[in-house]
């Protein structure tokens, strides 16, 4: 098994712009701090590919603070519709 624990960077919590979403989603995703935690969920994906490779086929675990909200919870019945670029990644 290849297990994760991360913590992705807490800047620009995307979240607080709520109010911008969905209309000015481009612009509440393009905060630094939100291309830097899609970035480093990018990393972690790129080198559980290369473990992977390297070791074999394994259950992969990543799990941690990724300073994002899940879409389940912004799914536009309580809070706006919103696709959060790192969550995204990583869920894919």
């Amino acid at each position: 098994m290849l297990a994760w624990s991360v913590h992705l960077a807490s800047s620009d919590y995307s979240p607080y712009r709520r109010d911008d979403l969905p209309h000015a989603a481009e612009s509440v995703f393009a905060q630094p701090g939100e291309a830097q935690r899609t970035q480093q969920a990018q990393q972690i994906l790129a080198e559980t590919d290369r473990l992977l490779h390297e070791l074999g086929d394994m259950p992969v675990i990543i799990a941690g603070d990724f300073n994002v909200p899940s879409p389940l919870d912004w799914d536009g019945s309580h809070r706006p519709a919103a696709q959060w670029p790192a969550t995204d990644a990583l869920l894919k």
